[in-house]
Parts: C-alpha cells; sequence; structure tokens
C-alpha cells in the first residue's frame, strides 16, 4: 500500500469518526439540535496542483491534500436549545480547496504566548495561527 493511500485511509477513518461519534453525541444531546453535517467529493490531484500553481510559492500541507482528497471540505454545524429557542451554537468548519486563501503578511500579528498554550507545549505561532485562521481568513480587527 503506498504512502498516501494510507493517508487517505486515516482521514477516512476521521471522517467516519466525526460523522458516526459526533454526530450521534450531538443528536442524542438533550441541549443540542439541528444537527448538521455536510461534506463534498474529494479534489482530485490536478485540482491540487492548479491550487498551488495559481499561488505559487505557496503550497498546501501534504496532510491538508490528503484530507481534501478524500472530502472537499466539510462542514458540521449545531444549535442550542435553551428556553424553549434553538440558537445557533457549534461549528466544524474545513474549507473547501476554492475557499483555502492566501493570508496576506500584514494581517499576521505575534499574540502573546497563552499561559494555557504553553503549558501544552504547543509553540505561539502555532497560536497565531489558529487565531489567523479561525476568523475565516480575516485581517484582525485593528488592522483593518
Amino acid at each position: 500500500m503506498a504512502a498516501g493511500e494510507k493517508q487517505n485511509e486515516d482521514w477516512e477513518e476521521w471522517l467516519d469518526y466525526i460523522s458516526l461519534h459526533m454526530v450521534s453525541f450531538l443528536d442524542a444531546h438533550p441541549a443540542a439540535g439541528a444537527v448538521e453535517l455536510s461534506d463534498r467529493p474529494g479534489t482530485t490531484r490536478i485540482q491540487l496542483q492548479e491550487w498551488e500553481a495559481d499561488n505559487r510559492p505557496f503550497v498546501l500541507p501534504e496532510d491538508l491534500k490528503d484530507l481534501l482528497a478524500v472530502s472537499d471540505g466539510l462542514c458540521l454545524r449545531w444549535k442550542l436549545r435553551f428556553r424553549g429557542e434553538e440558537e445557533p451554537f457549534g461549528l466544524l468548519q474545513v474549507n473547501s480547496l476554492h475557499q483555502i486563501r492566501r493570508v496576506q503578511a500584514a494581517y499576521l500579528v505575534d499574540f502573546p504566548e497563552d499561559a494555557a498554550v504553553a503549558k501544552a507545549g504547543a509553540p505561539a505561532a502555532a497560536a497565531t495561527a489558529l487565531a489567523t485562521t479561525s476568523a475565516g481568513g480575516l485581517p484582525p480587527a485593528g488592522a483593518r
């Protein structure tokens, strides 16, 4: 078995885990409602190569390419039931290939290292990347 095939199987297992365990958990939880999971067919190697050609010198990480080959993004949403109403509450999203954009260096800022992140052993760069990408690739409020 080739390395790429093994990694695709790993991502397929991860997607199965999300669809079977997370969705089942949320469906069974009394405070969660309107659980929706959507995914798409995977991208082709040609589509990935075209993205990298269009965005040269940037390249996608191999693990992201492997995930996109299995499912071109996914979205898990759920609502919170509270006092007889349902409000949007949770979102787990992996962008599709066409949603992935370069973030201009001017929008990247250094965040002070969070003590909780430092305790867990994660570098400040990881916290910066998470903070930058969690806003959907938008520049931080102070940079607009």
